[in-house]
């Protein structure tokens, strides 16, 4: 196993908990009508999921999108940005890595549900299963709370489609 596996698998297990195992973040503050569900998630979204790492080797950002589709499809595009020692490391020479995968979605209620159809780093074990998760959307915020496991909570922000349209094909 090679160095950048070994250092990438922390993050990409994150990723993977994030992405088949989400449930709602609920909204307390009683003002109900700004938090919907369905049709309000079509758009492009990038989340936070703070897994930048800077030190004395240079720098390792990972960027994090997810673009819901009205017609069923998303795609996961995964940024990943390399400097100093990490570019010859991890980035095996280059400065930026990306990956996409792609899928379909539906919703029911407050839940919506990932179907990965082709993964863009090649892998097979995750694909055609469904994932569910809970989700609320308020204003151009998407939250998204993982209960089962580790729990944690993911604030994605509303973005331009054209942010990570180049990737897309």
């Amino acid at each position: 196993m090679n160095v950048k596996r070994l250092l990438f698998l922390p993050a990409s297990l994150l990723l993977m908990l994030f992405s088949l195992t989400l449930s709602a973040c609920g909204d307390d503050d009683g003002d109900d009508d700004d938090v919907t569900s369905g049709g309000n998630i079509v758009g492009t979204w990038h989340c936070d999921l703070d897994l930048d790492t800077s030190s004395e080797y240079g720098t390792w950002t990972i960027d994090d999108y997810y673009v819901f589709q009205s017609d069923g499809s998303y795609y996961n595009v995964c940024i990943e940005t390399y400097s100093g020692e990490y570019k010859e490391r991890y980035g095996n020479g280059k400065s930026k890595s990306v990956t996409v995968d792609k899928g379909t979605w539906k919703t029911s209620g407050s839940h919506v549900t990932l179907i990965i159809n082709e993964s863009g780093d090649g892998s097979t074990e995750d694909l055609g299963v469904p994932s569910t998760c809970g989700y609320s959307v308020k204003g151009d915020k998407l939250t998204l709370t993982n209960e089962t496991g580790i729990v944690f909570s993911v604030t994605c922000t509303r973005v331009s489609d054209s942010t990570v349209s180049k990737y897309l094909k």
